[in-house]
Order: structure tokens, then C-alpha cells, then sequence
């Protein structure tokens, strides 16, 4: 699961927790049936490139006009940051709470805001709007439901082995498990509640309203290269997970896939249903983990 944590400071909450797996933990069985079906899948996928290469390519790929600017996207951020920082001071402040819980209930605040800002600038940039414009169209669900399950699928092997390899090369402070996953060990059933809706239901729809929305329909216009702001939002949104740096090359690569199919379909469905159905089987397998 993913989600631009911490970069502020350690009030953010950790919203989400883009792991391919729980650090130090073996797979659990039904991960290990994704992982198979994903590697025949990535196979499938290779052959299908190789014999229709200007897909890969994006030469295709619909247009986003829009008048996105560089202050939008810092407006947009600036507010997500300070929407958290506040809620998490007024609730240690004057509600008491203790450091952990204050960051649970001040993520999804957060990422409230971060969700309705997205939006409003989003309706003022896009010529046409957040449905044809921005992509949040529902007309091709059935497809875009398709590509979900088949991107997730090509994806997970990849991050998987990047998150292991990582995690090997890298010193072993610098590899610790994810705050989100602490919380959930420390913190009772009750609150488990709050953050699976803030990790499979928020944080998917905040980040890729911002970072496949905003800031590669941007990247687009500036370059005019599809995967020149592919590319560079992809480092955007791997780079701002600095409190696991060693998921930053498989966030990367999460990155691209989302990325990739926000180019191939001009919508915002499927890139929001593969990242929360990452996020998705991530806290599952944890749950299978700690029975």
C-alpha cells in the first residue's frame, strides 16, 4: 500500500502502507497464488507488448487538457500537510489523545482534505471537468475492473522482489515495519476500523486524484511525452515515502503501472482500484499473519 507519509514530520499519519509484504514475514498462501498468477500474467504481458509495441509506447494515449500549474499541486500538497499537522496538534492539545491514536485520527482528516483540494482544482483545470477531463469516468467500469485485477496482478511480483532486494542491500536500521502496521498491532480492534478506512478507502482515492490527476497531467503538457511525466510522477510519488525508504524502488515501480494505465485509458479508475486493491491485500495478509 502506498501513501506520501512522514515527509512533514512524524504527526502524519501513516495513512497507508504500500507493502508487498509484512517485513521479515514469509508470504502467506494465498499471496504466494497472487504471485504465480502474476508472474504467468507478466509472461502474457511481455508477448502482448512485444506484438503491439506502440501500446507500450503510449503514442496513443488520450489527451488531458488542462491548465495545471506548479502552484496548484504545491497548493494542493501544502494543504493535505497542514490539514494533518493541525488536526494532529489540536487532538494531542485539547482531546488528550496519546501520540499514536492522535495520527490515526488526523490521517484520514488529512486525507480528507487533501481529496476535496484535489478536487476543487481539479474542476477549475481540467477543460473538461473531473469526468471526461480528469478521467473519473465510470463508463468503461467493466474494462477498467479488468485492468485492475491484471495490473495488481503484473505488478505485485515486481514490487515484491524489489521490497525483498532492498531490504537486503539496505543497512538493517533503516528497515523497519510500517507505522500503519504498528498501530494495528498496538492498537485494538476498534481502531483497526479507522485505519483500514483510511488505507483501502482513502488513501488509494487521495493519491491518485493528486499524483496520476494532478501532477502527470501536468508533467504531460510541460513535456508533451507520456512517459516523461509517467517517469517523473512516479519518482514524485516514490520519493515522499521517506519513512520506509527501503519500499521506495517498489513504490517506484507501483508507480509506473499506475501511471501507465492512467495513460492507456485517460481514466482514473483503474489506477485507483489497483492501488487499493494493493493496499487491500496487504492488510488482509497481515490479518492472516498475526492469527
Amino acid at each position: 500500500m502506498s501513501n506520501a507519509l512522514s515527509i512533514a514530520g512524524p504527526y502524519v499519519l501513516a495513512q497507508s502502507t504500500t507493502r508487498p509484504q509484512a517485513d521479515g514475514d514469509l508470504l502467506a498462501p494465498f499471496q504466494m497464488v497472487l504471485l504465480a498468477l502474476g508472474l504467468c500474467v507478466i509472461v502474457f504481458w511481455i508477448i502482448r507488448r512485444i506484438a503491439h509495441p506502440r501500446k507500450l509506447l503510449l503514442v496513443q494515449s488520450p489527451g488531458r487538457a488542462n491548465t495545471i500549474h506548479p502552484l496548484h499541486v504545491f497548493g494542493v500538497f501544502l494543504a493535505w500537510l497542514l490539514a494533518g499537522r493541525a488536526a494532529y496538534e489540536i487532538l494531542i492539545q485539547h482531546a488528550a489523545l496519546e501520540t499514536i491514536r492522535a495520527r490515526m485520527v488526523a490521517g484520514p482528516l488529512g486525507q480528507a482534505v487533501w481529496i476535496g483540494a484535489a478536487l476543487l482544482v481539479a474542476a477549475t483545470t481540467f477543460r473538461n471537468g473531473l469526468i471526461r477531463g480528469m478521467g473519473l469516468s465510470l463508463r468503461h467500469w467493466p474494462w477498467d475492473a479488468v485492468r485492475t485485477v491484471v495490473g495488481y496482478l503484473v505488478v505485485f511480483p515486481i514490487c515484491l522482489g524489489l521490497a525483498d532486494l532492498t531490504r537486503r542491500l539496505m543497512p538493517a536500521d533503516w528497515v523497519h515495519p510500517h507505522p500503519a502496521l504498528t498501530a494495528m498491532r498496538e492498537l485494538g480492534p476498534a481502531w483497526h476500523v479507522l485505519i483500514v478506512v483510511s488505507v483501502i478507502g482513502l488513501a488509494p482515492l487521495a493519491e491518485e486524484l493528486f499524483f496520476r490527476g494532478l501532477v502527470q497531467s501536468m508533467l504531460r503538457r510541460y513535456t508533451g511525452r507520456p512517459w516523461a511525466a509517467l517517469i517523473g510522477t512516479s519518482a514524485c510519488f516514490a520519493s515522499v515515502h521517506v519513512a520506509t525508504p527501503h519500499h521506495v524502488p517498489a513504490l517506484f515501480a507501483l508507480g509506473i503501472a499506475l501511471g501507465y494505465n492512467y495513460e492507456r485509458t485517460g481514466r482514473l479508475i483503474a489506477p485507483i482500484g489497483i492501488h487499493t486493491l494493493f493496499n487491500a491485500v496487504t492488510i488482509i495478509a497481515w490479518y492472516t499473519q498475526v492469527q
